[in-house]
């Protein structure tokens, strides 16, 4: 079994709905402008593009610092979600290797 997590932007929308900062209707929109947006494919991949869409179409930030704030807690709650992910995967596999 191996990770293959979604893209970034993604988790960053699903952690921005989960905050109550969107609805799932903004993120669908938003990712869709990222989607049209030129550049390159890691550009188009990135969470920070979606946040600045966010905040430059959809007014949905204040300013950049409260969009800064958003990012870095959202790094921190990747983290988090990435240990959780990879100690379920070691109980997975030791659960297996014990048949």
């Amino acid at each position: 079994m191996v990770y293959n997590p979604p893209p970034d932007k993604v988790l960053f929308g699903q952690y921005l709905v989960e905050q109550k900062k969107i609805t799932p209707d903004i993120l669908k929109r938003a990712l869709q402008i990222q989607e049209k947006e030129g550049g390159s494919a890691r550009l188009r991949e990135s969470h920070r593009l979606l946040g600045q869409i966010l905040l430059e179409d959809f007014h949905v930030f204040k300013n950049r610092v409260e969009l800064n704030r958003y990012i870095v807690e959202f790094n921190e709650y990747k983290e988090y979600v990435q240990e959780k992910y990879f100690e379920l995967y070691e109980l997975s596999k030791q659960k297996h290797n014990s048949k």
